[in-house]
């Protein structure tokens, strides 16, 4: 009598293991589609509005060496809805000061920040005005300076950065925002320099600067899906679109077959078995 090969044993394992191995993939894919299903609804829209808050400028120092400096540190929180970080970059600003708008700096140093993943972050930034001595300057300067403030002007340039990936797919943006700030300073109190609030708008014709003293405004900013760019957010959609639903296609369609088949080999081996055993019965 001739005992079974190995080909024979092999297929013998194979045809009892086999529907639980399709089994168990079938059931990983179909988990997987439902987790890209769900990040697909998380990434729906592709980009929320980032809202900003500028908070109150501080005054670090004045010195009056080699004309008048003026060391101001600022700090902008915003607050990202967004499911993925969103870094800023600094680009380099400006600064001018009195009612003319005479250039006297630039926004030396923003500091490279963070937006977490629906989290809050902050920008800080640093500017050095140095006020070099000039006629038309300080005549425009001493006018501000004898009504009591002076308005400081500031003109941040940053790069929003985002790259988050879909699947196969990637979604990157390199928008440049531009940021136009501005606040009163009183040279000459008791006490020291005093600042009024911090106030931004879109450009500096749209600036209305209050007086210090008075309460900071809650005046907020909007990276808009407008300042971000249609172009760019049509790309990422499609991205997500094309990734995300190449992967739920993966997931649901290759694993629902396989647990189709799964199930229906294991069905049909149950009832043969049951067949086999009734038979077995009767002939007993």
């Amino acid at each position: 009598m001739k005992s079974a090969g190995p080909q024979t044993t092999r297929s013998g394992c194979c045809f009892f293991v086999c529907p639980y191995i399709a089994l168990a993939f079938g059931c990983l894919l179909v988990l997987f589609g439902a987790w890209h299903a769900h990040l697909y609804s998380r990434f729906t829209p592709v980009y929320m509005d980032i809202t900003c808050k500028a908070e109150p400028a501080k005054v670090k120092s004045i010195r009056n060496r080699d004309g008048l400096t003026i060391l101001l540190n600022s700090s902008t929180s915003c607050d990202n809805p967004n499911p993925y970080t969103v870094q800023m970059t600094s680009l380099q600003g400006n600064a001018y000061m009195g009612k003319d708008m005479i250039p006297v700096a630039s926004v030396t140093d923003i500091l490279r920040s963070t937006l977490p993943a629906s989290g809050t972050g902050s920008i800080q930034t640093i500017v050095i005005v140095i006020v070099k001595p000039s006629g038309d300057m300080f005549g425009s300067l001493l006018g501000s300076i004898s009504e009591g403030q002076v308005p400081i002007y500031m003109e941040d340039k940053m790069q929003l950065v985002i790259d988050t990936g879909f699947f196969n797919s990637k979604f990157s943006v390199k928008k440049e925002v531009h940021k136009h700030c501005g606040q009163n300073v009183q040279m000459l109190s008791h006490g020291g320099p005093k600042n009024g609030p911090l106030v931004c708008a879109g450009s500096f014709d749209q600036l209305i600067i209050p007086p210090v003293g008075e309460q900071q405004q809650d005046g907020q900013m909007h990276l808009s899906a407008d300042s971000v760019g249609g172009k760019e957010l049509e790309e990422g959609t499609r991205a997500k679109n094309i990734g995300l639903g190449l992967a739920m296609g993966i997931g649901f369609g290759v694993g629902s077959v396989l647990l189709l088949c799964s199930i229906v080999t294991l069905c049909c081996r149950y009832r043969a078995r049951t067949q086999a055993s009734d038979q077995a019965r009767e002939v007993a």
